[in-house]
């Protein structure tokens, strides 16, 4: 995930942020990982990816995307109020078992896919977090 902040009188897009990683991290220390927590944004992101353009289901996900990322980039240092939100998803996929014959045009060697998401606007309303406005 990364922002675009305003800075002055433009915009300032942060480096990207891995909250699979940060998330991971944090439901090392508890005793029961909650499994929707973890895998909440990439079904996000592959609603938001494989929604009709334009249509609700694309927009109520795209809405729901931008909370989630505020709420979970609430506390980072990112330099000001966060304007535009920017997801991407990567998977690797790897080769099939051995007892399995390749798909035709398969490729052999690993492959690492990137889904990004355009930049969307991130409304009032995305920002607050357990009732505060940050």
């Amino acid at each position: 995930m990364r922002v675009r902040v305003a800075a002055g009188a433009g915009l300032r897009t942060s480096p990207w942020v891995d909250l699979t990683a940060r998330e991971a991290r944090a439901a090392r220390g508890r005793l029961v990982a909650r499994h929707a927590e973890l895998t909440e944004l990439e079904a996000l992101l592959v609603t938001v990816s494989s929604a009709q353009h334009g249509s609700r289901e694309e927009q109520l996900a795209q809405r729901y995307l931008c909370r989630v990322a505020t709420q979970r980039l609430a506390g980072l240092p990112l330099g000001g109020p966060v304007v535009q939100v920017q997801a991407r998803l990567t998977q690797e996929r790897s080769d099939p078992p051995p007892w399995q014959r390749p798909r035709p045009g398969a490729r052999g060697a690993r492959q690492v896919v990137l889904k990004t998401t355009a930049w969307l606007r991130v409304r009032p309303a995305d920002r607050v977090v357990k009732g505060q406005r940050w």
